[in-house]
């Protein structure tokens, strides 16, 4: 039987007297081929870090870089292009293509992961400049102190994928592990889920097809109440003819309509004299 009990809009979800549930969500195809893989499905996620952790670029090289990633006008491979050469454009580069073993919106995505199917951990909702500019505090500091949240933890999963689940916003973990009655906080839940059958022939994945399980719909359902949980809406948007300014309105975050010819919107008295 499985047990729901409500408590301030959350559920605590037990796994202890559904023990097939786990196991018939691992009997996706995908979530299969992770769990019977010997390989470590991100290591040139790991290894990229790996890099990242042993370069010894220098503090005053990562001040340079820190400033880059405060422009106006920020665009990743702008700045890429405009290094061109040494030890600014490579610590840059090797920090662009960890980002794009992170997050699945990395600018340059397609060119610097090297995944067929061009896996990444998660999707952030961190912009590009702002995850690098923490990236490099991190890298400068040695410390995870002062960075965000978000940021820190995927450092940490990063550091030890054995022991981390990969779901990094903090309001997530809290939820989760509300909804698990975990007392003790996101760090059980990893053990919690692994007792239920969430485990890999290499531990190292157990953390990924864990947060795999979490995000499945119907236990998705229970941590995020019905009404904060997004209705998908879709817009057909091409930036320009041809949408020729994909990537660069993509790596500035932006939007635009190309609405000049209309001069100052004022003169407008409703949608009727716009159109």
């Amino acid at each position: 039987m499985l047990i729901f009990l409500e408590v301030d809009t959350f559920f605590f979800f037990f796994f202890d007297d559904n023990p097939e549930l786990i196991a018939q969500m691992l009997k996706q195809n995908e979530l299969r081929a992770i769990q019977d893989s010997p390989e470590y499905w991100f290591q040139n996620a790991l290894n990229a870090f790996r890099d990242f952790e042993s370069d010894p670029i220098s503090s005053g090289n990562l001040d340079e870089l820190i400033s880059l990633t405060s422009r106006p006008n920020f665009k990743f491979k702008g700045i890429l292009d405009e290094l061109a050469t040494g030890v600014l454009h490579d610590f840059w580069l090797l920090t662009g293509k960890l980002i794009a073993y992170i997050d699945s919106k990395a600018a340059m995505k397609n060119e610097l992961n090297k995944y067929a199917d061009k896996r990444t951990l998660a999707q952030l909702f961190v912009r590009q400049n702002v995850m690098m500019k923490n990236i490099f505090l991190y890298k400068r500091e040695g410390s995870q102190a002062d960075i965000p949240q978000i940021i820190h933890n995927v450092i940490s999963y990063l550091k030890n994928p054995e022991d981390e689940v990969s779901c990094f916003a903090p309001d997530y973990r809290e939820r989760i592990s509300k909804m698990l009655n975990q007392n003790e906080g996101f760090t059980t839940v990893l053990p919690y889920l692994r007792k239920h059958g969430a485990s890999c022939i290499n531990p190292l994945n157990d953390g990924y097809v864990c947060s795999r399980i979490l995000y499945t719909n119907s236990v998705y359902s229970q941590w995020i109440p019905q009404k904060e949980q997004r209705k998908a809406k879709y817009w057909l948007y091409a930036p320009g003819e041809g949408a020729k300014y994909w990537d660069e309105f993509f790596d500035h975050g932006i939007m635009a309509i190309g609405w000049d010819g209309l001069g100052d919107y004022a003169q407008y008295k409703n949608k009727k004299a716009v159109k």
